[in-house]
């Protein structure tokens, strides 16, 4: 994948220079905003539109333009059109919507003009333009201050051209500092989109862990939103880097679900890049025939819109022609892609293609070629992993540095917080004053309040399971019956999940009653982290638990589902291997009437199903899943570990 998809889900990682805790805790504002200064309701409404659907937003774009005749509104909407038209990686013509637009504006509407150049050079792809678009970018950074929404803006996208343009120093610069400011911002959108800039740098240093955390915050937006093209372009980035670190079975996993969200979309380009990451991950786990169908598929489309990509592709189409027998066709793959424009690109790994050709050549019998290749290889890949060492020594460096300052700055305004002391010290004895005059009447308003307040505490120990600090049976059923309540009130949808931790009774058998509650607490920890609100987890009693997704769907619900399944397959913290079965059921209003307790027992079926298909796996109970048939009243996902 080229870095065309920019805007774009899930597994935490600890982090090499920052905690990985302040990544995952950090959730960006789930508010909709924009870099376009401005903005009202009507663009905020169709970049929603553009985060769920990029095509179908586009042409509601489109609409809006045609009818609109405000050159200031139109350059709005002109700049909203940019934004869907990269999205859907027509960079080329987003840059010119950006120009046209800017076009519109007077002179004196500054800030609208800068935004629009800031988005123009976010889709510029052409070193000459980017070496003329950087200067344009530094003033814009200058002329506005820092917290101020376009400052913000403009660093984010000067530090992802400076990383375009090979300049790593200055792109950590610029998207370290954007990713701290957008952190405190409002703008969750612009938060997690430069989150996701300073992913890509990383990964491209090598420090797969904290890209992986960085990844999940910028999940965490959009997983809360109507997001589901930017959730499963995230998820994409995520499969190629897990496949990048041979965790083949869970980028599988992954884009299977990712697949499923986008069918019938009419994305071309998205869809070969999902189908370019399912057949990686395929021919990582030796499944040589699904793989080449995939790589087929996506090398039809990037035969015509991606040079780099459809090499990418050509390099796997060559692997699955060598471990089928047909070290010629491999040779025919192969040697378009070693003579082409890729010995400086970092989206095509050319060092793969001389040891695929290497070993091809070996077979046919041209051991002299096959030695040359191998020599290639050799003096190429360690040029690669010295290239890399030194990209994950600058990234890391310029972040400690980063510390540093900030560490300074802390200091100074420790000093200045001991001067305010001594001044407060001399008015302490005003407030004391005050605060002895309204005692007695706080005392009094506190006494009518404490009656109340121990009557709800009574309440809520009614409904909260005391070890797990999560509902309890009762308190979960009245979530349940509340999530469908309001689906069939505003003909929406909701989805249940019943979980059942796996082996339980072995788990306390060989670590005692103490190691279960530990790993029931891990459970409910990891799911108050990962579930958006309000979403929530419940404990249905034993090793037992109830998730309800008000306004979710089945497929919504289960990709939440596995990114759970992540987090705790390691034991997060517990050193006990942590599995679970679910049976997921949901609500549409095709079903018609339904209480909390009949769409449990169709979850409990279910989970049943996922329990004798093996376990660690999610089943669904419904009509049709993922294109599937029904069988025996679910159906299930094979699960991420293979087993």
């Amino acid at each position: 994948m080229d870095d065309r998809y920019r805007f774009i889900s899930l597994q935490s990682g600890r982090l090499a220079t920052i905690p990985a805790a302040i990544l995952l805790v950090f959730s960006p504002p789930a508010r909709a905003a924009t870099c376009l200064p401005g903005s009202g309701t009507t663009v905020n409404r169709l970049l929603d539109r553009i985060d769920d659907d990029p095509k179908q937003g586009l042409q509601q774009v489109d609409t809006a333009l045609s009818r609109e005749r405000n050159p200031v509104r139109r350059a709005h909407l002109l700049g909203v059109r940019a934004l869907a038209l990269g999205v859907l990686s027509r960079n080329d013509d987003a840059a010119s919507a950006a120009r046209s637009a800017r076009d519109l504006l007077p002179a004196s509407a500054v800030p609208l003009r800068d935004a629009l150049t800031v988005l123009e050079t976010s889709n510029t792809f052409h070193l000459d333009k980017a070496a003329h678009d950087l200067p344009l970018l530094r003033q814009i950074v200058e002329r506005y201050p820092t917290g101020v929404g376009l400052h913000a803006c403009a660093v984010a996208a000067a530090g992802d051209l400076e990383r375009r343009a090979g300049n790593l120093i200055d792109a950590a610069h610029y998207l370290i500092d954007a990713y701290r400011e957008t952190r405190r911002g409002a703008d969750g959108r612009l938060a997690a989109d430069t989150a996701h800039l300073l992913f890509k740098l990383v990964a491209d240093a090598g420090d797969d862990s904290t890209a992986l955390a960085l990844n999940a915050s910028a999940l965490r937006f959009y997983a809360r939103r109507p997001a589901r093209a930017k959730s499963v372009l995230l998820t994409v980035f995520r499969a190629r880097l897990l496949n990048k670190r041979g965790e083949f079975a869970t980028a599988f996993h992954l884009m299977t679900l990712a697949e499923s969200a986008m069918r019938g979309r009419g994305d071309d380009v998205g869809d070969a890049y999902r189908a370019l990451e399912i057949c990686r991950a395929l021919v990582g786990l030796g499944r040589a025939k699904e793989a080449g169908r995939r790589c087929d598929i996506a090398h039809r489309t990037f035969a015509t819109s991606s040079l780099s990509a459809a090499a990418q592709t050509d390099i796997l189409r060559a692997e699955i022609a060598l471990s089928s027998g047909k070290p010629r066709n491999a040779i025919r793959l192969l040697d378009p892609v070693i003579a082409g424009p890729y010995s400086r690109s970092s989206s095509v790994n050319i060092s793969d293609a001389y040891r695929l050709r290497a070993d091809a050549q070996r077979r046919v019998g041209n051991n002299r070629g096959a030695f040359v290749d191998l020599q290639e290889y050799v003096k190429r890949y360690r040029a690669w992993s010295e290239a890399a060492r030194a990209r994950q020594t600058v990234v890391t460096g310029v972040w400690l540095s980063r510390d540093q300052q900030m560490l300074r700055a802390s200091k100074a305004e420790a000093r200045l917080a001991q001067e305010s002391l001594v001044v407060a010290h001399w008015i302490g004895w005003v407030r004391l004053l005050v605060i002895t005059a309204v005692l007695g009447l706080v005392m009094l308003i506190v006494l009518i309040l404490l009656g109340a307040r121990h009557r709800r505490h009574l309440v809520a120990m009614t409904l909260t399971d005391p070890l797990t600090g999560l509902p309890n049976r009762r308190g979960i059923i009245q979530r349940a019956d509340s999530a469908l309540a309001d689906a069939a009130r505003l003909t929406g949808s909701a989805a249940i999940a019943l979980i059942d931790l796996d082996h339980f009774k072995a788990i306390n058998d060989a670590h005692g009653h103490a190691g279960g509650d530990a790993v029931l607490v891990t459970l409910a920890r990891a799911a108050n982290d990962i579930l958006p609100p309000p979403a929530i987890l419940g404990r249905w009693g034993g090793e037992e638990f109830l998730a309800v997704f008000p306004d979710t769907t089945a497929i919504d619900a289960a990709m939440l589902l596995e990114l759970l399944r992540e987090t705790i397959r390691g034991g997060a913290g517990t050193n006990i291997p942590i599995r679970f079965s679910a049976g997921i059921a949901d609500w549409q209003p095709i079903r018609g009437p339904m209480t909390g307790n009949a769409l449990i027992a169709l979850a409990d079926a279910a989970a049943y199903r996922a329990k004798a298909e093996g376990r660690d796996r999610s089943c669904f109970a419904g009509e049709e899943i993922l294109g599937q048939p029904r069988q025996n009243g679910s159906v299930c996902l094979q699960n991420s570990s293979g087993g």
